[in-house]
């Protein structure tokens, strides 16, 4: 997942997709992953389980790729699990 990060805080991150999987979110459906009515996800507003890594001190706009796995179908939030997260600069 490549986005740019909206907010952050130790263990989440929500970020703006700009592509999923090498696919951008207009492609893609979205709808029914959420876990209720309302929670389905939203690529401008993508929330990411960072686990251990925090990424609260870095500012809002900066790229990064976040290499995980999405949440089951139907599961959301989180939309995603990451287990890395790298500057996009690297």
């Amino acid at each position: 997942l490549w986005g740019t990060l909206t907010a952050a805080q130790a263990g989440s991150a929500t970020v703006d997709v700009l592509s999923l999987g090498g696919v951008a979110p207009s492609a893609l459906t979205f709808t029914g992953t959420g876990s209720a009515s309302g929670a389905d996800a939203d690529p401008t507003a993508y929330a990411i389980n960072t686990g251990s890594v925090d990424l609260s001190a870095q500012p809002a706009g900066s790229l990064f790729r976040f290499d995980g796995l999405v949440t089951p179908f139907g599961s959301a939030p989180p939309d995603f699990t990451a287990s890395t997260a790298t500057d996009g600069s690297a």
